[in-house]
């Protein structure tokens, strides 16, 4: 696992995206999807300026223009707060908000049919839980971006199952589309450091990274057959299905066994 040398400047960035997404997750909760798609949209930029700061600007004390720049960007989220919205499961949309480790069980509850992840409007979302700065310090900033553009995706398709507009509902989806798209990029180019052992990275951190892959891949399978997109539909649903059955295989099943052989360990 990297971790992550952590200034100030860095602390505020990160801390901010995280609490963006987390608000944004709450919006969508509510049904507040374009509140939500702003937000998640401040919390990306934020995560874009950690992942291009240099170490020497990060350092820099004269952050006054950080400051303001994420005090602005929370200030328009919470001005969202008090609205209300039509809530997801009155637009015909399941939603199940998870985080990292919840991710994992949830990807259980797929393979037992409990959550259809196939279907158009069963969409998963993803908190991100930080109890401390010691906590960010051991985060991946391109593991977090990518949650963050997912989710954002999410958003998009909420929106567009709640609209009538066609056209309007045709772009938020084509716009879904291209945001899974960033984030599965983002996420194989993680993986592929891991395999390779770069970074100081584990592949043991792969069990939680799976499921955003399979969850990803769901959605594009989703969009895909929704714009009409038959070849894709069958390319991302294959990798998809892969995914489950690794994922499943090696690492769902390590972990609801890890108990047992720390017990016999004892």
């Amino acid at each position: 696992m990297t971790v992550l040398k952590m200034s100030s400047n860095l602390q505020r960035l990160y801390t901010a995206a995280i609490a963006l997404n987390n608000m944004a997750i709450s919006f969508i909760e509510r049904g507040l999807y374009a509140p939500a798609s702003e937000t998640l949209n401040s919390a990306a930029m934020l995560m874009k300026d950690i992942s291009t700061l240099s170490l020497a600007q990060a350092a820099c004390s004269q952050d006054d223009g950080t400051r303001q720049k994420i005090a602005d960007m929370v200030r328009r989220a919470e001005g969202y707060l008090g609205l209300t919205g039509i809530k997801p499961q009155f637009s015909g949309i399941t939603l199940r908000v998870v985080n990292e480790d919840s991710a994992v069980s949830a990807v259980g509850a797929a393979q037992n049919k409990d959550l259809a992840l196939w279907e158009t409007r069963s969409i998963v979302v993803i908190r991100m839980e930080v109890g401390s700065i010691q906590d960010l310090r051991f985060r991946d900033p391109n593991v977090d971006s990518s949650y963050i553009l997912f989710n954002l995706g999410c958003a998009q398709l909420c929106r567009a199952f709640s609209l009538e507009t066609k056209s309007l509902s045709h772009a938020l989806v084509n716009n879904a589309q291209r945001l899974f798209l960033f984030s599965l990029t983002v996420l194989e180019n993680v993986i592929e450091d891991m395999e390779a052992g770069g970074d100081g990275n584990d592949e043991s951190d792969l069990c939680y990274i799976l499921p955003a892959v399979i969850f990803v891949l769901r959605n594009l399978t989703k969009t895909a057959s929704m714009l009409g997109q038959h070849a894709n539909v069958e390319l991302f649903s294959s990798q998809a299905d892969s995914f489950e059955e690794f994922f499943i295989e090696q690492t769902y099943l390590a972990l609801l066994f890890a108990p047992l052989s720390a017990a016999a360990a004892a």
